[in-house]
C-alpha cells in the first residue's frame, strides 16, 4: 500500500533500516496512531523480524469513561498484535493547575515524559508518534496566529531528541501523509479506531483552526491551501538549513564554553555575523543548556543581541527567572539556573539560601552588596527622577528589579529573611497584610519562605525581592530622586 511505501521511505531516509532500532509507539487509540502501529507492525513482520516494538498509552483522565474506553481499546489492540503494552494514567487537570500551564501544554509535556521513560525502561532507541501533514499545517497556522519567527515556519520536525540532551530520538513517520490518506488506509485494511469527542470542541484554538479557519481558507481563498502551507514549510526548512550551517561556523568561532548552567561567547566574533545567524546560534546554545525555548521569543533574542552590541559591561541583562547575561573582558556569559533549582515564581535565588545563611546585611547605597552565604548581590543606584525614564524601566524590568522614591526610605537599608509579625503593603493594594498571608496568596511553600530576601527600610519592608514593592515607597508626582534596586548573580 502507498502509505506503507511512504513509511518505509521515511525509515530508510532516517537510517532506521536495521533489526536493532527498537521502538516505543505512542498510541492514543485514534485514527493516526492506530494506522501508525499497524503499518509499523506489518513492515516489521516482513523486513525487520529482530526489531522489538512496544505500545505505550497514557490515560490523561480528561474525558471520564471515554478516556477509560480509549485505554481498553489500546489494550485490545496490543493483544491482537501480540505486542508488549506499557500503560499508565495521570490526572492532567490537577497537573495543569499545579504547573499553571494549559491543559494542552501539560498533556503534551507529561505525554513525552512518559514516552521517554518507557523507552529508557525497555532499552528502545526511538519513540514513534503519529503526527501527520494536516497536523503540520495546523501547527504552522497556530504559530502564525500566536506569533512566530523564521524557525517556527519550518513546522514540526520529523525527528528530534525527545527532550534536551536525551539519547532517545522522537520520530514522526506519518508527517508527510495527509489525514485523508490515513483514513483510506484504515478503511481498506478494515481497522477500527477511537474518536476523541474533545476534538470537536471549539474552545481550543487548534480545533478552531481545523474546524473553522482551514475550511474557510479552502472555500473562499485557495482550495489547496494546505498544500501551499506545506510548501512554505519545505521552503523554510531548505532556507533554514543554510542558516543552520552558518550558525555552526559561528559557533566554532565564538563559543568558548558551553555548559548546563554557564556558556561563554566571544563578543567580537559573535558580532561578525548577521542577526538571523546570531539568533540561530543563541537558539542552539539555549537548547544545549536546556533553557525553555517557549519563554525565549524574538524580543528576548533581540535584547541579547543589542545588549552584546552595546559598549561597556556595567549592567547585567536578566531575561527571565534564572536566566541572565553579562559581559566581561570581551566575552559575554549566559548563566542559567533551571526552575527546579529556584524559588517557584520568585526571585531566582538558590534553594541553598536558608534562613541560617541569610544574615542581616546592610546595603551600600549607592553601591553593590553581596548577600552573605549566597551567589547573589544587591545593586543600588541613586538617580535624579528627571534623568530617569520610568516608562523604559517599566517595559524592560524583570521581577529582580525595582525602583522606589528615595525620600520615602528610612536608612539604613538592609536585607534579611522574614520574621514573625512582618507586615507588608503590596504595591497597588488597599492596605497592609501579614507577609505570611502574602506568601500564601503567592503559593510560596513553607520551606521556601525563608529563602526570599526582604529589603528593609529601618522598620518596614521596602521590597519582597522577586515579588512586590511596598506601596509606601512608590514613585509619585512629588518624587525628586529614585533608588533603583537590582538582585543579580555574582560574577
Amino acid at each position: 500500500m502507498e502509505l506503507e511505501r511512504d513509511v518505509i521511505g521515511f525509515l530508510k531516509s532516517n537510517g532506521l533500516i536495521n533489526d536493532l532500532c527498537h521502538m516505543v509507539i505512542g498510541v492514543s487509540g485514534g485514527a493516526d496512531s492506530v494506522a501508525l502501529v499497524n503499518v509499523l507492525y506489518d513492515i516489521n513482520q516482513r523486513l525487520f523480524p529482530g526489531r522489538k516494538l512496544y505500545i505505550a498509552h497514557l490515560n490523561h483522565k480528561l474525558r471520564g469513561t471515554e478516556s477509560d474506553k480509549d485505554a481498553d481499546y489500546v489494550k485490545s489492540l496490543a493483544l491482537r498484535l501480540n505486542l508488549p503494552l506499557i500503560i499508565s494514567e495521570i490526572d492532567i487537570t490537577s497537573v495543569s493547575k499545579e504547573s499553571k500551564l494549559s491543559i494542552e501544554e501539560s498533556a503534551r509535556i507529561e505525554r513525552y515524559k512518559f514516552l521517554e521513560a518507557c523507552a529508557l525502561d525497555v532499552g528502545a532507541q526511538y519513540v514513534a508518534v503519529a503526527h501527520n501533514a494536516d497536523d503540520n499545517v495546523e501547527t504552522l497556522l497556530h504559530r502564525i496566529i500566536r506569533g512566530t519567527g523564521f524557525l517556527g515556519l519550518c513546522g514540526i520536525k520529523s525527528t528530534r531528541p525527545i527532550s534536551a540532551k536525551s539519547t532517545i530520538t522522537l520520530i514522526r513517520p506519518l508527517l508527510n501523509i495527509w489525514k485523508e490518506d490515513i483514513l483510506n488506509y484504515l478503511e481498506t485494511a478494515n481497522l477500527s479506531f477511537r474518536v476523541d469527542s474533545s476534538n470537536m470542541e471549539k474552545t481550543y484554538l487548534r480545533n478552531k483552526i481545523r474546524l473553522d479557519l482551514i475550511p474557510t481558507l479552502e472555500k473562499s481563498y485557495n482550495r489547496r491551501i494546505k498544500h501551499a502551507i506545506e510548501n512554505l514549510c519545505k521552503i523554510a526548512n531548505s532556507n533554514y538549513r543554510v542558516i543552520d550551517e552558518l550558525a555552526a561556523s559561528l559557533s566554532k568561532a565564538s563559543v568558548l564554553e558551553l555548559g548546563n548552567n554557564r556558556s561563554v561567547l566571544d563578543v567580537h566574533n559573535f558580532l561578525m555575523s548577521s542577526e538571523i545567524v546570531q539568533q540561530s546560534l543563541l537558539h542552539d546554545v539555549f537548547t544545549e543548556m536546556g533553557i525553555p525555548l517557549k519563554q525565549i521569543g524574538y524580543k528576548k533574542y533581540l535584547r541579547i543581541i543589542n545588549y552584546v552590541k552595546e559598549g561597556g559591561s556595567r549592567k547585567v541583562l536578566i531575561l527571565l527567572s534564572g536566566l541572565s547575561v553579562y559581559k566581561k573582558d570581551g566575552q559575554f556569559v549566559i548563566q542559567w539556573q533551571p526552575e527546579n533549582e529556584l524559588i517557584p515564581s520568585g526571585s531566582g535565588l538558590s534553594k541553598n539560601l536558608t534562613n541560617r545563611e541569610l544574615k542581616k546585611t546592610v546595603l551600600n547605597v549607592p553601591g553593590i552588596t553581596k548577600l552573605t552565604g549566597t551567589t547573589y548581590k544587591i545593586e543600588a543606584t541613586v538617580m535624579e527622577y528627571e534623568k530617569f525614564s520610568f516608562k523604559d524601566f517599566a517595559n524592560m524590568k524583570t521581577e529582580n528589579e525595582e525602583v522606589a522614591d528615595l525620600s520615602k526610605i528610612n536608612f539604613p537599608l538592609y536585607v534579611r529573611s522574614r520574621e514573625n509579625g512582618d507586615r507588608f503593603w503590596p504595591l497597588g493594594s488597599k492596605g497592609s497584610k501579614k507577609l505570611k498571608d502574602f506568601f500564601i496568596d503567592k503559593k510560596i511553600s513553607i520551606e521556601n519562605r525563608d529563602n526570599v530576601p526582604i529589603v528593609m527600610s529601618k522598620d518596614f519592608p521596602v521590597w519582597i525581592v522577586g515579588f512586590r514593592l511596598d506601596n509606601r515607597v512608590k514613585i509619585s508626582e512629588e518624587t525628586r530622586n529614585v533608588i533603583i534596586l537590582r538582585c543579580l548573580p555574582c560574577d
